[in-house]
């Protein structure tokens, strides 16, 4: 029997080892990717910073007499299995662009791995990307074409270098230039956020990391890791929970309320965007946490006069999906191998619920404005009659927990059924008669709502769902606001007034005899810093105090839904085939 047994085991070693020896074919197999035309080599380099500190570095060579334009990734997340789930990928993208044509250079930044130096998130990017770029320039294989490519961290360090005058393409993939309004998002910060960060940073490429096999455990337990720290107190001693010990960059960044504080002016990168001069491809996923930064970032570029490219799909983030892969791989092809212009600057985006890829010349693009009326505990088309007023209580001792969404946690995060969430007392449901049509919501949509709340420091969360005819609640997009005493809504020491909520921005078709609900709740935990009520120096604080609020509904007091209308179809691009071409596999990065 014991032979058997590892007659098996050795079997299924070998089939792994095969499988990662050959991880590009079969990637590129299971996305439906064309093959590679060139085999691969790659050599390891250390390449010097201006202060002396070396980068471990992977340079990708595709098997071929010809030359190649370069194109540089840098990452925090490491190079094969050493780097977990994210370095595999890692080395897939430097194989997939090599096998396709590219020298790939790909380099651990400062501190992480095997490079050199003190890692700091953020901080020696652009001089050490610059310092890269150098050094691929001097380099006999370098004939001066070089792109830009990354996911996330590997998209801000392509912000810190884009007005490089000699890039000839720039490819950042659900990230933002301007991290402060990432994190701190309509007045709280992003907090589940940081912590997977924070928690993904320690597992692999520290001192502190542990073995191979029980980091891996950890990368795929990741929600239970993090939250035990997600309800400590202080807010700034969660690292403590989570890891053990102080983690001075995260404080740092808790700490930093304010846009404006110097710990994120150093690393914004929003005026090296606005003059870069190279074309650019920015991707983004409707259910990503950079979504609205994405979104920013092109507006701004359009604003500079520029003719940036935008994707946008039905993906979380990280995600690998052939589309933007193959999307990708065109433009570096037309702009850094053959120096041709752009085929296309529309943005092109998914109708979730149609399986249809759209195109428009701007976003959003042109609609209508359909408004829905909070009525009882219904949505109406028309304004109700005569008024009504619902309550509930928020507690920061239970705070309204969060569900879905744009999350970095693989194991909860898209678009899933709410109705388990929405049976809880501090959530009010308001749901619509069936459909009697389709509707295509493109857009942010907006929540005006009508409220009172016992104390000035609170917060409201509204969340759009879809209730299919199954009768799951199906969340589409969702918004969130922080009160203050500065809100106009504040009289003293409550809140009495309107209030406004701007949803994300969404594209999804609702079908006839579907129905719309919306949720309201003054919480969504752990993704936003919970409210602890009192409006202390929140990383800081340990009162609690909660707060009664009243919702307000009828003909005076109109708390309504404006949704944002597809106005016509004429733009419809090629229909997705199959469901399972649009949900492809997920891979944090």
């Amino acid at each position: 029997m014991f032979v058997y047994v590892l007659g098996a085991l050795l079997l299924i070693v070998a089939l792994l080892a095969a499988a990662y020896t050959f991880r590009a074919r079969l990637f590129s197999r299971v996305l439906g990717l064309t093959p590679p035309r060139f085999g691969v080599r790659i050599e390891h380099v250390w390449v010097p910073m201006a202060d002396g500190t070396e980068l471990s570095t992977q340079v990708f060579f595709p098997k071929s007499g010809d030359n190649h334009p370069v194109l540089l990734m840098r990452t925090p997340y490491g190079q094969g299995l050493k780097g977990g789930l994210i370095g595999v990928v890692n080395n897939f993208y430097g194989r997939f662009f090599a096998g396709r044509g590219f020298i790939v250079v790909q380099q651990d930044v400062r501190g992480r791995f095997d490079s050199e130096g003190d890692f700091v998130p953020f901080l020696y990017e652009r001089g050490d990307g610059q310092a890269t770029l150098k050094w691929i320039r001097r380099q006999d294989w370098c004939d001066g074409r070089v792109g830009t490519f990354g996911h996330s961290y590997g998209g801000f360090v392509q912000w810190a270098i884009c007005d490089d005058k000699g890039l000839s393409a720039v490819v950042p993939i659900q990230t933002s230039a301007d991290l402060a309004t990432a994190m701190h998002t309509d007045g709280a910060v992003q907090f589940e956020l940081a912590l997977r960060f924070l928690h993904i940073l320690d597992i692999f490429g520290t001192p502190h990391a542990e073995g191979l096999l029980r980091a891996f455990r950890k990368q795929m337990r990741q929600t239970a890791e993090v939250m035990p720290a997600t309800s400590a107190l202080p807010i700034i001693d969660s690292d403590l929970t989570l890891l053990g010990r102080e983690v001075h960059y995260f404080r740092d960044s808790l700490d930093a309320a304010k846009l404006d504080d110097p710990f994120w002016r150093h690393i914004n990168h929003s005026t090296r965007r606005d003059r870069s001069t190279a074309p650019m491809f920015l991707v983004a996923g409707w259910m990503d946490p950079f979504l609205r930064e994405s979104l920013r970032d092109h507006q701004a570029l359009c604003d500079q006069g520029k003719n940036p490219r935008l994707l946008i799909g039905n993906w979380v983030h990280g995600q690998i999906h052939r589309h933007w892969l193959n999307e990708v791989l065109a433009f570096l092809q037309d702009h850094v191998r053959d120096g041709k212009p752009s085929r296309s600057h529309d943005i092109k985006y998914f109708l979730v619920g149609a399986d249809r890829w759209l195109t428009t010349p701007s976003w959003p693009p042109p609609g209508d404005e359909q408004t829905v009326y909070l009525d009882g505990d219904a949505l109406a088309f028309d304004v109700p009659r005569g008024p009504t007023e619902r309550e509930y209580l928020y507690d920061p001792t239970d705070p309204t927990p969060h569900y879905a969404g744009p999350l970095l946690d693989l194991e909860n995060c898209g678009q899933r059924d709410n109705r388990e969430l929405e049976k809880r007392a501090d959530i009010l449901v308001y749901t619509s008669a069936p459909l009697t049509h389709d509707l295509d919501i493109v857009g942010p949509p907006q929540a005006t709502l009508q409220v009172r709340a016992s104390i000035p420091h609170v917060d409201y969360f509204v969340r759009l769902c879809l209730v299919n005819e199954k009768g799951e609640s199906l969340n589409i997009t969702d918004g969130f606001v922080r009160i203050g005493p500065d809100h106009p809504a504040v009289r003293g020491d409550v809140v009495d007034g309107e209030v406004t909520v701007e949803l994300w921005p969404t594209a999804q078709r609702i079908h006839k005899g579907e129905r719309i609900r919306l949720q309201v709740s003054s919480g969504a935990h752990p993704r936003y810093m919970r409210n602890l009520g009192y409006g202390d120096q929140e990383a800081y604080a340990e009162r609690l105090r909660s707060a009664q609020h009243t919702v307000r509904a009828g003909p005076d007091a109109q708390s309504r839904l404006h949704l944002p209308l597809l106005r016509e179809r004429a733009s419809v691009k090629e229909p997705v085939r199959a469901p399972a071409e649009v949900d492809a596999d997920l891979v944090p990065a």
